[in-house]
């Protein structure tokens, strides 16, 4: 189970923040992500990454049969 952890961040004059490095990688989110949040009735607003726009390469194909039979593939 991973810890939980708490991270803080201002409010600009714009209401503009800045998402922490911390969160970013945590929901691995990159610039023009975005991020949704709910507000509960408890004034608490949970986070929703939804998937990565980039996503974690795939695992090579080894049963290509092409890429066998030709060298440097």
């Amino acid at each position: 189970m991973r810890a939980t952890r708490e991270v803080e961040s201002t409010l600009i004059d714009r209401y503009q923040t800045t998402v922490q490095e911390t969160v970013r990688r945590a929901l691995r989110r990159g610039k023009r992500d975005k991020i949704h949040y709910t507000i509960l009735p408890s004034r608490q607003a949970p986070a929703n990454a939804g998937p990565p726009l980039c996503p974690e390469p795939e695992p090579a194909r080894t049963s290509d049969p092409l890429s066998a039979s030709v060298p440097g593939l």
